[in-house]
């Protein structure tokens, strides 16, 4: 599906992309999810690379920066509505951008809706450069709110971990899986960013020079959360098999004060129960009682020296 928005010097609003007329106005085009013709058209209307095009598409394409003669080329990863990392390819040209994803992506979907309204006239009106800046900045403070989320599930387990009531480890896998496909997403989006510093062209500057260093800022403080939330999991996971380990020992300490309770008795009924000639108490009429009050009393004494110990 194609969207597209003109800009002129009065207001943005919707057109189609047969009716563009790129020599006057600005204009962004929004590509989702795109089939042959569409793509078709695009390359016809546009002059750009269909090898590109097809790139934002694939799934497993790797973020980087490509400058052709008459465009730049990004492609970054974004998160879609089920936040699981998608490629978008970022096509800015002199008098547009175009976004082509695979996927609906939620915050460009969110910020192509705000480009329709009375604050998207400031957007276009401060060029291209600056609408591929806020674009890209769209997606870095999405991963920044995901990964507020990550870190508020974290701190749910720790509660739970806390008061012993975590039962297995299902909700922190999830959440560890989760952090690393953002985790991988964060740090390729990083080096594309780094890498649009190095290049050389003024479709990406001009009329807004210091864009890419703060892209640059938002990216680096993205990755430095990364980090922070990075140790935090490990945190969370020493707790919990800590956690484990502490709730085995006390299992463990149970079976052993039962034991305990119990080897004197054994040893009593042992003794009792060998065969010799005089086993003490035989002949008299409350003699099967005496070893069972010894065996009592044993446990007995053994009670008071495990609560003197505070071993129980």
């Amino acid at each position: 599906m194609i969207s597209c928005i003109k800009h002129d010097k009065k207001s943005a609003r919707k057109c189609s992309l047969d009716s563009a007329n790129f020599n006057s106005g600005t204009y962004w085009i929004d590509v989702n999810n795109p089939d042959k013709k569409e793509l078709g058209k695009i390359v016809k209307t546009l002059k750009v690379s269909d090898r590109n095009l097809l790139d934002s598409l694939d799934i497993k394409e790797v973020p980087r920066v490509v400058l052709r003669k008459n465009y730049c080329f990004v492609i970054l990863r974004a998160l879609t509505k089920d936040k699981k990392s998608v490629p978008i390819g970022v096509f800015v040209g002199k008098n547009y951008i175009m976004t082509v994803h695979p996927k609906l992506i939620s915050s460009l979907d969110k910020f192509f809706n705000i480009c329709l309204s009375k604050e998207g006239h400031e957007f276009f009106s401060m060029g291209v450069a600056y609408l591929f800046n806020r674009v890209i900045s769209e997606f870095i403070r999405e991963f920044n709110g995901e990964l507020e989320k990550i870190s508020d599930k974290l701190n749910k387990v720790e509660d739970k971990i806390l008061k012993g009531t975590a039962q297995d480890m299902s909700d922190l896998f999830s959440i560890k899986k989760q952090f690393m496909f953002m985790r991988r997403a964060i740090r390729a989006n990083m080096s594309a960013i780094n890498k649009l510093n190095e290049v050389d062209s003024k479709l990406i500057r001009e009329g807004y020079e210091n864009g890419i260093s703060e892209l640059i800022i938002e990216a680096t403080q993205t990755e430095h959360l990364v980090g922070l939330y990075d140790e935090k999991l490990t945190g969370v996971f020493d707790m919990y098999m800590t956690s484990v380990s502490n709730k085995l020992n006390d299992i463990m300490r149970s079976f052993s004060v039962i034991a305990s309770l119990l080897l004197l008795p054994m040893l009593i009924s042992g003794i009792w129960g060998m065969n010799f000639a005089n086993i003490p108490f035989f002949g008299q009429k409350y003699g099967f009682f005496i070893p069972i009050v010894l065996m009592l009393m044993s446990m007995m004494i053994m009670v008071v020296f495990f609560r003197k110990k505070k071993w129980i």
